[in-house]
């Protein structure tokens, strides 16, 4: 079974992912790979077609730093950039879930399942889900960054209400319930799928 694990900036659903890890459930980290598509030789050509060279860094490197400036105040851009970096994210989370047919179940972490539509690679998706200002300050203190900035990245994403409503189970992560419990419930209810 492959299960979709999303939230919004700051929802903390990287630590909901861990605590899956720690438990033996193998996880992918969309993430992770999107940095290793960036730094892929491969891609370089479609990165310079996209942005130019001004985001290569002095050894030839994309520098991440430029090109999140780029794409989180133009969303044409991010479209742009998601369209070269998605596909591949996804044939690389399918070609390692098969690797791990022995797991009950698989997680891939990505915040933009829903809205990049991935929900297709899924049986399942579980939404992380936080308050904004809860959000908004875990990312200040995470990213050393003011409101403002955190707050450009979120209008990148669906809201919290959307992601819900699309949503096959919820992760409340305002310091309220414990995640541990939660988790555990959560993991118990997809073994008896």
């Amino acid at each position: 079974m492959k299960i979709g694990l999303t939230g919004n900036i700051g929802s903390g659903k990287s630590t909901v992912a861990h605590l899956f890890s720690v438990m033996q459930i193998p996880v992918f980290v969309a993430d992770e790979i999107g940095k290793e598509i960036l730094n892929d030789p491969n891609f370089h050509p479609q990165l310079f077609h996209l942005f130019g060279s001004e985001i290569f860094d002095s050894q030839n490197k994309p520098d991440r730093k430029k090109i999140s400036e780029i794409v989180f105040s133009n969303p044409d851009r991010l479209d742009q950039l998601n369209k070269i970096i998605h596909p591949e994210v996804s044939q690389r989370f399918l070609q390692w879930a098969a690797l791990h047919n022995d797991a009950p179940y698989v997680i891939m972490e990505s915040a933009i399942i829903f809205e990049h539509h991935l929900e297709y690679l899924f049986d399942k998706t579980i939404m992380v889900a936080a308050d904004e200002l809860i959000r908004i300050q875990r990312v200040m203190e995470r990213d050393h960054c003011d409101a403002t900035a955190v707050k450009n990245r979120m209008h990148q994403q669906f809201t919290e209400d959307e992601k819900i409503k699309k949503a096959d189970y919820i992760i409340n992560n305002n310091n309220l319930q414990p995640l541990i419990s939660q988790i555990l419930s959560l993991h118990q209810q997809i073994l008896n799928l």
